[in-house]
């Protein structure tokens, strides 16, 4: 998955995490130093504000400078999923790591 996000960032795109986790996404990063990857890491834990808020998507595209629509957001829980899709995000649910990449490819991201 880490290879993907790399691809992506080579070509340019924008690559962010946006969990609802505690501070246990920020000791799995200080153990595996997955951070690096990404552009910028926003978790609830230290904003304040879960998926399950709807106005956290606009709040996150904002601080990204990107618009909705040319925002993919990629979550397992399908009512993230919805949220995002109502904040006018593209959206991908998660299933497993061959649907996803399936998807990526499909969407020439990878």
């Amino acid at each position: 998955m880490l290879e993907a996000v790399r691809s992506m960032r080579q070509r340019g795109i924008k690559a962010a995490i946006l969990s609802d986790q505690s501070d246990w996404l920020d000791q799995l990063d200080a153990k595996y130093h997955f951070f690096q990857y990404f552009d910028v890491v926003f978790n609830s834990f230290h904003i304040g504000k879960t998926k399950r808020d709807p106005t956290i998507f606009g709040e996150i595209l904002q601080e990204l400078k990107v618009k909705a629509g040319e925002t993919l957001f990629v979550d397992d829980n399908i009512g993230h999923i919805d949220r995002a899709t109502a904040a006018g995000l593209q959206t991908c649910h998660f299933k497993d790591r061959d649907d996803f990449m399936k998807r990526m490819q499909e969407l020439h991201l990878v």
